[in-house]
């Protein structure tokens, strides 16, 4: 963690600048100021609980070696919601994946109480963010599928076939753009409850505590019935 804070290239950029600055000026107070800003940069980085799992979703990454595992099974959510083609869901997937570090970071730094009622939150909104990248390549999917000429609502030969206006993969489209939707709204919704339950006591707490992690089951139910009714393809 702290090489990676060190080799970070916002932190190698400051020393080279203020090394420059130096060798250019020859002002002696240069060299020690860069080396403190540098120090300091550091450890602001390596402290960091959400540089700390940025720098581990990137090692667990790359220890996959793709030829000879399947890529889906291994890769963290982040490296999936790259492959996502560009456009509004994978922008969304983006998003919801810094919500979901903003909470969590929101949950670190909160008090030992509220730590201590939000224990479940973390492993469950990991698996409701690889539940949101599961629908949302399934939707894509679909939408490539519905967009292909044979499906088209005005190609001649779906009148010719006699194909009805609502084909089965319109539907699921309808469906999972729904429940995207609605587990984007839940997780950039979880900084600002985390926040005011760690502000609250005693019954208000834990009663705000409950409803959130029964939020996050019920949409992670939502999400999994979702899969398993949708055909495969």
């Amino acid at each position: 963690m702290t090489r990676a804070a060190l080799l970070r290239p916002m932190h190698l950029l400051v020393a080279a600048v203020g090394i420059a600055f130096f060798a250019m000026s020859l002002i002696w107070w240069v060299l020690p100021l860069t080396l403190v800003t540098y120090l300091a940069l550091v450890y602001l980085a390596a402290s960091s609980p959400l540089f700390k799992r940025r720098i581990r979703g990137g090692r667990d990454s790359l220890s996959v070696t793709a030829p000879v595992l399947s890529g889906r099974e291994k890769a963290s959510p982040e490296q999936r919601a790259r492959r996502l083609p560009i456009g509004e869901t994978r922008h969304k997937v983006e998003a919801a994946l810094t919500a979901r570090d903003r909470a969590l970071v929101a949950i670190e730094n909160s008090g030992e109480a509220t730590r201590g009622l939000l224990q479940d939150v973390p492993p469950k909104l990991d698996l409701l963010l690889e539940r949101i990248v599961d629908v949302s390549e399934k939707r894509e999917q679909v939408s490539a599928t519905v967009r292909t000429p044979e499906t088209n609502p005005g190609d001649p030969r779906r009148e010719a076939n006699n194909i009805p206006p609502e084909q089965e993969e319109e539907r699921e489209l309808r469906t999972m753009d729904a429940q995207l939707s609605d587990a984007f709204e839940k997780v950039s919704a979880l900084r600002p409850r985390v926040v005011r339950i760690s502000i609250e006591s005693g019954d208000d707490a834990r009663e705000a505590a409950g409803r959130l992690i029964t939020d996050l089951d019920e949409t992670l139910r939502h999400l999994d019935a979702l899969l398993s009714r949708t055909s495969p393809r």
